[in-house]
């Protein structure tokens, strides 16, 4: 027996579901297009059970419940009553909606609805609920239209229309809000004899209103002007002047089926919106930068901006005074409006070229442009200044008084390098202001920037009294802040006094990796049930894998500690699992485990779990799921080899051996993903109280971690029988392969960079990160995408470089070979085998924290091929890389180099504050990561600015710092061939090398001075080539 009902009214929309199968049903309730919550019942015999069924199903039907999801009361339940005539009408009105019966809309509503509106509100939202939402149509085939998914609408066009138009007769304007179409509607009242005669009887009092909430709100809705300009005509709305404004200036030839230019040409003959309406585009915010048209359809669709050309035609014409045009256009630039529409007017003023009379008449308005925080304004009020300092009437003093704030502003260094020579001049002609403009110069220095701090040497000394104390104190202050000689030239300024924190002493940079103690804080249990109940909460809000294995060890352990109702009291953590989502598939597996353990904590446990992702380092984790489900089956209280004794992830040796002696007493099975799985996570600490119980382990075991405890180095792996090697090359796994990859792990998680020649004969021979180290390099690979333009019918292509690495084929290999299990090659659909959220790159770390070469090269395929890849895993791994006991190998200092390169601004600043770390602490390999930001960059890898800004960050934060920074800068010019076009902020660069060249008193390697003798002859940069090449 199964039922499936519903209820969907105004308030709920919701279902309950029934399914009885032997002596157990399961009924399953929640929110209509949900998994929904589900609970088992058993009962002792079929027939009890059926029966208690079939009772459920009575009482959600006497509640209202239906298969079609109506909500139908039993007319028992209203105590013989008959149909009132509210019920009458309603019914009537269902039908209405049913037989799709438009035309008979307005009459229903005229006769029926007076005196009952209150009450037929209510249903009408019944009715859009059930005809004009998304529902769930997979059990009512009937609404399905053509090839539809199973998502969909009951109702089609005229019902949806039936009942939107119903709303706009009877609700208010707090109610409309819900309903759709509205707009569309009061567009069609022109052609549409039904709705206007329903608008005109309606005549709803919220329009005007309504309207501009919703333009305001979605940027995509929109009413045509003259649509407006009719409700006032027939008086169904009163002007109101932001919403004209905004309607105006949203002009859609789509919507309103006439091209753009005779809507310039409409509005040119039309009084009333050239004196009242146009002026308002000045007065509101609006999208009047982003209306386009065009005249054929071979020009783009942004070929020209509306009213772009309309504002100029109409002065032109005469239409608008031209004095309005400017005084708005620069009045706008003031305006916390979006800069886009001030970037359009700033165009529309240059176009009309202001005269210089007109621009005086608004100098104060152009003053405040000096202090906008939006660069381009600044840059467009210094070009207006330019072109008026020299008349009478300007005024000189306000000018200087607003340009303070201005020389502290490294975003417009551009704006103070033309200010500068407008300065000269205004100091020479009005030599009073000298003083005050050297002091507004000296301030220049405090901006890390060589040309123009040189420029602003040569105007110091065309205003300044060498002598001024004022000054010189200011400059002392920015002596730390002064690149390449400028502290120099400036000597006459500064004299024997110098600020020592600027002297920088050359200290070299050294690698000198940490010894971190791992075995620190102990892990344990939870002391009681209520400790058990936070546990629940610790794994569903925190990351990483040490709070699931607590959780999981409590089921095994601490079995005493559960109470008889246990499963009443993990309720709320139940309802909490379902609706959390977790990225990590690993514990998404884990949730799915823990629903069941709630349930039936005895019941051997369901680990057939499936994901859309296949990386099979997180399937392994149900090898432990398994394994803890086993020990709860067989109630065997030893725990897992692997669960951590120091947090995060840490195996104490000592604690690992004496848990393998308890098994061999207990005659308990090991289980090799266990013991995998407890090898990578032990560090070699604390080992002289381990060797000691050697002696008591099994003799294959005792190799094995003499091997690890580096007492030898000998591969003692059990020799193949004939039958295991057949039974191998069937494809089975046999005890030996089994050591074999146990003793791969051990190999490259005590010795990582060393190659085991034993491994070779084996059957994991070629296996990536097995018995050696697999160090297959980068290189960049051609990508591309083709299509046919739609316009020129042409055959067009586009490609770009992808960094990969070339792996290994697919091979079997056993599930605790943990190094190996994703490096292999995937083929083209590899999104399925790439690592999603940053828990994922914790998890995968918690497993194998001593060798994270497997991790990174799989964070370099999935979240560096390109700089627009995952930035989620790359801060996890960020984060991970910035731990103390981080070491940088090959793979994992190739992805550090790719985060300076991506597209995420937030993953580039973490990476400069991680070096930033690094370096003072002396743990980051430059000379290994300086060769690999040369190789990334010889391969335009990613956009050059970007590293640039992100490396430059931590300049001048000590001397370490700076010499670190030399070699990397170095480098990275020594790979650079000839150019034919320079990278963006590379004379930034450039200036920056000198700047540290000069503090450290360091030369160029030969490679860069072989590439800077290149650049010769570049304008630009010749000075500075001269510099650093002499």
């Amino acid at each position: 027996m199964k039922k499936h009902l519903k209820y969907i009214d105004g308030t709920s929309d919701k279902f309950w579901q029934i399914e009885a199968q032997g002596i157990q049903f399961t009924v399953t309730y929640g929110k209509n297009g949900t998994s929904g919550t589900s609970q088992t019942k058993s009962f002792s015999t079929e027939a009890e059970c059926l029966k208690m069924a079939e009772k459920l199903v009575a009482e959600k039907v006497k509640k209202g419940y239906s298969e079609s999801g109506e909500v139908i009361v039993d007319s028992s339940s209203k105590a013989g009553k008959a149909k009132t005539a509210l019920q009458e009408i309603t019914a009537e009105y269902d039908q209405l909606i049913k037989d799709k019966r438009i035309e008979a809309l307005l009459p229903f509503l005229q006769e029926k609805v007076k005196g009952n509106v209150a009450e037929f509100k209510k249903h009408l939202k019944k009715c859009k609920k059930y005809w004009c939402d998304y529902a769930d149509l997979t059990n009512e085939p009937q609404f399905r239209k053509g090839n539809q998914y199973n998502w969909g609408r009951r109702g089609d066009e005229i019902q949806s229309k039936i009942i939107n138009l119903t709303a706009m007769a009877v609700v208010d304007k707090t109610e409309i809000n819900a309903f759709d179409g509205i707009v569309s509607y009061l567009e069609a009242m022109t052609t549409d004899v039904i709705i206007k005669e329903l608008i005109f009887w309606a005549k709803p009092n919220w329009i005007a209103e309504y309207v501009l909430n919703l333009v305001k709100r979605n940027e995509w809705a929109s009413i045509s002007y003259y649509t407006l300009r009719y409700l006032e005509q027939e008086k169904l709305i009163a002007f109101h002047a932001e919403l004209y404004a905004i309607s105006l200036a949203q002009y859609n030839e789509y919507q309103v089926k006439d091209s753009a230019q005779n809507f310039i040409k409409k509005l040119a003959q039309d009084a009333l919106a050239l004196e009242r309406d146009v002026p308002l585009l000045f007065e509101y915010e609006t999208a009047i930068n982003n209306v386009y048209f065009r005249t054929n359809n071979d020009q783009p669709y942004n070929q020209y901006k509306l009213w772009h050309v309309a504002l100029l035609q109409f002065v032109n014409d005469g239409n608008l005074k031209r004095a309005t045009v400017i005084e708005n256009g620069l009045l706008i630039q003031t305006k916390e409006w979006n800069n886009g529409i001030k970037s359009f007017f700033k165009k529309i003023v240059e176009e009309i070229k202001p005269t210089t009379e007109e621009l005086i008449a608004n100098q104060n308005v152009i003053f405040t442009f000096l202090q906008n925080a939006y660069s381009p304004i600044i840059t467009f009020g210094v070009d207006l200044c330019k072109l008026i300092f020299e008349e009478k009437k300007f005024k000189t003093n306000d000018f200087l008084e607003w340009l303070e704030p201005l020389f502290y502003r490294e975003d417009a260094k551009g704006s103070i390098k033309k200010l500068l020579p407008i300065l000269e001049k205004i100091a020479k002609t009005n030599t009073k202001t000298s003083t005050k403009i050297a002091y507004l110069v000296s301030n220049v220095f405090v901006i890390p920037d060589l040309t123009l701090q040189e420029r602003a040497v040569k105007t110091l000394l065309k205003t300044a009294n060498k002598k001024d104390k004022t000054i010189k104190e200011k400059l002392l202050e920015y002596v730390g802040q002064m690149q390449g000689s400028v502290k120099l030239q400036l000597g006459e300024f500064l004299g024997n006094e110098t600020d020592e924190n600027a002297v920088f002493e050359v200290d070299n940079y050294e690698y000198k990796p940490l010894k971190v103690n791992k075995l620190v804080t102990e892990v344990h249990l939870p002391k009681d049930w209520n400790e058990i109940l936070f546990q629940f909460g610790k794994f569903i809000n925190n990351e990483g894998i040490l709070d699931t294995e607590i959780l999981l060890h409590s089921f095994v352990l601490q079995r005493h500690l559960f109470p008889a109702d246990y499963q009443k009291q993990l309720e709320p953590y139940e309802k909490q699992l379902h609706k959390t989502y977790f990225s990590c598939v690993a514990k998404d597996f884990v949730k799915g485990y823990l629903l069941q353990k709630i349930m039936h904590l005895d019941k051997k446990a369901d680990t057939k779990f499936k994901s859309y992702n296949t990386v099979k380092t997180m399937y392994f984790y149900i090898s432990i799921l398994e394994c803890i489900d086993e020990k709860i089956q067989t109630k065997r209280a030893l725990p897992l080899l692997s669960f951590p004794t120091h947090e995060p992830h840490w195996v104490a040796p000592k604690t690992l051996l004496e848990r393998l002696i308890a098994y061999q007493n207990a005659n308990e099975t090991i289980d090799f993903n266990d013991l995998s799985l407890a090898i990578c996570r032990m560090p070699l600490e604390q080992v002289e109280d381990a060797i000691p119980l050697l002696s008591q382990l099994e003799t294959e075991m005792k190799n094995l971690f003499e091997f690890c405890f580096g007492m030898h180095k000998e591969i003692k792996i059990p020799k193949e029988g004939i039958l295991n090697t057949l039974f191998q090359k069937a494809g089975g796994e046999t005890l030996q392969s089994k050591y074999t990859a146990l003793w791969a792990v051990a190999a490259q998680t005590f010795y990582p960079h060393e190659a085991f020649e034993a491994f070779e004969k084996t059957t994991i021979a070629g296996v990536a990160f097995a018995g050696k180290p697999f160090q297959n390099p980068i290189n960049f690979v051609e990508k591309h995408n083709e299509w046919v333009d739609y316009r020129t019918k042409e055959k067009m292509r586009h490609s770009w470089m992808e960094l990969a690495v070339e792996l290994p084929g697919y091979k079997k290999i056993p599930n605790h070979l943990l190094y190996s299990l994703d490096c292999y090659y995937v083929g083209k659909n590899s999104w399925y085998h790439h690592l999603y959220g940053g828990d994922s790159v914790y998890y995968w770390n918690d497993l194998m924290p001593q060798n994270k070469e497997p991790l990174a090269l799989k964070l370099l395929l999935a979240g560096c091929v390109n700089t627009s890849s995952g930035s989620d895993i790359l801060t996890a791994f960020l984060h991970l890389a910035n731990r103390t006991d981080f070491v940088f190998s090959n793979y994992c200092s190739t992805v550090f180099a790719c985060c300076f390169f991506m597209d995420k601004k937030d993953v580039r600043l973490l990476a400069s504050e991680v070096m930033y770390q690094k370096i003072e602490n002396q743990t980051l390999p430059m000379e290994q990561l300086r060769l690999v930001f040369a190789y990334l960059i010889s391969n335009n890898y990613g956009v050059f600015g970007r590293f640039s800004d992100a490396v430059l960050s931590i300049k001048d934060s000590s001397p370490l710092h700076n010499q670190a920074l030399f070699l990397l800068m170095d480098a990275v010019l020594g790979a650079f061939g000839t150019l034919e076009k320079l990278p963006t902020n590379f004379k930034k660069f450039i200036e920056n090398y000198y700047d540290l060249a000069t503090k450290l008193n360091q030369k160029p390697s030969e490679k860069t001075l072989l590439f800077l003798k290149t650049l010769e002859n570049n304008a630009s940069l010749k000075k500075l080539i001269k510099l650093l090449t002499n």
